[in-house]
């Protein structure tokens, strides 16, 4: 049961870590090339996405995507310069969520595996008897 304990937690660590490093993909981007990218979408030209990002958005996704971002950039032409140096902090704050969050799952795994060992030194078996 404890290395079910430590075999699920492995695999929490890694969703948990592959999500983070998407998400902190994605905000580096968008702080590099977002803002250029949102005003093509919304001229309806050509938008080059990064090679990772291409592999999961399809290709018909692009008009209606290009379409919501007119309308978003007519909304937010006053907040852009602002929220351009705010995605340039986002990234590093993801990295410091990650970091509690790994924590919490560690904590968490400790705790169980703690958890399994006491139950299990309070109910000993004696093999004796079904040995015999």
């Amino acid at each position: 049961m404890k290395l079910a304990t430590w075999a699920v937690t492995v695999f929490l660590a890694g969703l948990w870590t592959l999500f983070a490093t998407a998400l902190a993909g994605v905000a580096s981007w968008m702080g590099t090339r977002g803002a250029d990218v949102l005003q093509n979408m919304g001229q309806g030209t050509d938008v080059a996405l990064p090679g990772w990002l291409a592999v999961w958005i399809p290709s018909g996704w692009l008009a209606p995507l290009g379409e919501s971002a007119s309308a978003l950039l007519a909304g937010m032409v006053h907040v852009l310069p602002w929220l351009a140096a705010l995605v340039g902090w986002l990234a590093p704050v993801i990295w410091v969520l990650w970091f509690f969050g790994m924590l919490l799952l560690l904590a968490l795994a400790i705790g169980l595996h703690w958890w399994l060992s006491s139950r299990q030194r309070s109910s000993p078996v004696n093999l004796r008897r079904f040995v015999a």
